[in-house]
């Protein structure tokens, strides 16, 4: 699952994020799509939800809520993330496979003191 907010920034505050929400979305995953479409559902998803925004602001029906509960952080990934366990099997490190950027942050391990890099792609139908 993938939660989506849009909130109000607040540049005054030193937690900028900590606005009120205007609008929630949740994006159901299956566990088998690859970071292409899950940055395609992601994209498809904000439009919508900022589609819904603009006509909800426009008619005037948009109450905002207080952010309430534990606040998350997720740091930005980058290339070390993607290194592999080869003692490892490949279902138990599927989703650092199926997350994996192939044209900037390939998945990949070291055997031997020699990097080797996997590259992952679904069959076309």
């Amino acid at each position: 699952i993938i939660n989506l907010s849009l909130f109000e920034i607040d540049p005054t505050n030193k937690k900028p994020d900590s606005g009120p929400i205007y609008l929630r979305k949740k994006i159901n995953l299956k566990g088998t799509e690859l970071l292409d479409e899950i940055r395609k559902m992601l994209a498809n998803n904000i439009i919508e939800l900022s589609l819904k925004f603009i006509i909800k602001l426009r008619s005037q029906n948009l109450k905002p809520k207080k952010q309430t509960g534990k606040e998350s952080f997720y740091r930005m990934r980058n290339p070390s993330d993607q290194k592999l366990n080869i003692k490892k099997n490949i279902i138990s490190q599927m989703n650092l496979l199926r997350t994996a950027d192939n044209a900037r942050w390939p998945a990949f391990f070291i055997y031997k003191k020699i990097k080797y890099y996997l590259k992952i792609f679904k069959e076309k139908n």
